[in-house]
This record gives structure tokens, sequence and C-alpha cells, in this order.
């Protein structure tokens, strides 16, 4: 299956975090992406998947109820659909929509639907204070298996910074691309 991630509007440079995990799964791994709007990453991911011939389930988590600037609306074109609409339309065009698992939630809500040492791989770019960054990683952290990965997005930010700190204290690492993991 050929790429269309950037054809997406929306924010990714971390491919190699993303190559990195479907590499390093086993079939039967279960991936969450948290914080998803457009689709852009996810489509990275679900093509990457589909490639590598493993069965790996891959769940997409937002709310998708986030409404934009007009401005931002305007250039990306958000319409009356609003993001969800654009983010399923994106996939479905794409050819990845049988390959994930969209569930429109908070991610506080959706971390209920998961047992805890369940899943091998939590991707989380969603609200970036750092109280709401804190709750995550300690919510979505229980989640992951014994030598599974939870990562997030920019951890340049002061905010997800010292979230992933209050939760962490060190024992997490870098990423390039303003990446962050912790090893389960």
């Amino acid at each position: 299956m050929d790429h269309f991630y950037e054809s997406i509007p929306g924010f990714f440079n971390f491919e190699d975090l993303y190559l990195w995990q479907v590499d390093r799964a086993a079939d039967g791994a279960r991936f969450v992406e948290v914080g998803a709007f457009m689709g852009k990453s996810s489509a990275f991911m679900a093509v990457e998947i589909v490639n590598s011939g493993k069965s790996i389930v891959f769940q997409v988590v937002d709310c998708w109820d986030v409404i934009p600037s007009r401005a931002l609306r305007e250039h990306i074109g958000i319409g009356p659909e609003g993001v969800i609409g654009h983010f399923m339309a994106n996939h479905q065009q794409g050819g990845t929509l049988p390959h994930i698992r969209p569930v429109r939630a908070y991610s506080l809500e959706a971390v209920r639907l998961h047992e805890d040492a369940s899943l091998d791989f939590v991707f989380l770019d969603d609200d970036h204070t750092r109280k709401a960054v804190a709750s995550g990683v300690r919510a979505w952290k229980r989640k992951v298996k014994k030598g599974g990965i939870l990562a997030g997005h920019n951890i340049a930010l002061p905010d997800v910074h010292r979230g992933v700190c209050d939760v962490l204290g060190d024992a997490w690492k870098h990423t390039s691309r303003d990446c962050w993991f912790h090893r389960g």
C-alpha cells in the first residue's frame, strides 16, 4: 500500500518511532494512538502495519470535537462534517479505514476499554497541559505490557515535559523528533 499521509493536513514528524514499533511488533500486537486530528500520523501507521503483513490491531482515539479557528477551518477546508468527517474521509480515500479502529472518546474514557498490561504500544498526543499529560501517562502506563512502549509527542513543551516527569521521573528517554518513550 502506498503512503498518502503527506496529503493530510496536520503535523507529523515521528515516522522513525512508528517504524520502530511496527518492526518490533509481533503478530497480534495491539497499538493505540491517542490524539489523531485529521489522521496524518494514523495514516502513516496504518499503511506501515498493512505493508508489514503483521496482524496488528490499531485503535485511534480522539474526541474529534476540537473546533479550529475560522482561519484554520478555511485553510484546511473543514466543513460541516467537522474534524471527524475529514479523519474518516482521509482514511477511506487512502484505503486504510478497514485497518484502524476509530474510537470517539477522550483519553481517560478510552483507557477504560483496555485491560491492564494488554497493549504493546501507546502513543499520546492529545491535551498538552501538565495536568492532562500526567493523568494520561499515569492511566495509559498501566495498560502497557511489560516490554511494551508508552510514548508521546511534544516533549519540548514545558507542560508536556513536566507532566511526563511528574509520573515517570527520569524513567523515560528522548527520541528524535520531539518525542519521548518509556518501556513498560
